[in-house]
């Protein structure tokens, strides 16, 4: 009994360190890091740091690729140099381009997505779906085995009292 005791105290210790620890934040790989702090420097002054998205689903190392006038050839493609798709993260400025699109992912048709009716912003059903999930995400569940315990004592509770009244 004392071990198993002695157990659960370890247990308990664990989970309150785990708590405690902040959850981490994306960690950005080696490669991404040098290739972005190089589109920093003066000898990048031409080239676009470039996020490229693949068919498969699967992004690619960014890379610092030349461009001249309004175009970009990568992978023997032509893609589209349009300065106001330039995504901003930290200090990193950078284009965006999915594999079977000539033009950069950018917030430019925002009217297109309007008219077409796909655009978020006051979507009722998202909002609900995103709040029942928080709700469900927040709600600790029943604790099977205090369940139990208190079911337990309960009759044995009752079975006292039934079998001391009739005395």
């Amino acid at each position: 009994m004392k071990h198993r005791l002695a157990e659960m105290e370890e247990e308990l210790d664990t989970l309150k360190r785990q708590k405690k620890q902040p959850k981490q934040e994306f960690k950005m790989p080696g490669k991404w890091k040098r290739t972005m702090n190089a589109s920093l420097k003066p000898k990048a002054m031409n080239k676009l740091l470039f996020f490229y998205f693949r068919k498969n689903g699967k992004i690619e190392n960014p890379k610092l690729v030349s461009y001249d006038d309004d175009v970009v050839v990568y992978n023997h493609k032509a893609y589209h140099v349009d300065p106001r798709a330039v995504w901003q993260w930290g200090k990193f400025k950078c284009y965006v381009y999915k594999e079977m699109d000539r033009r950069p992912v950018s917030n430019l048709n925002y009217k297109l997505i309007q008219e077409r009716g796909d655009l978020t912003d006051g979507d009722e059903i998202l909002i609900k779906a995103t709040m029942r999930a928080m709700q469900d995400a927040n709600k600790k569940p029943i604790n099977k085995a205090a369940m139990v315990i208190i079911g337990i004592i309960v009759v044995v509770a009752l079975a006292y009292m039934f079998t001391s009244g009739g005395a």
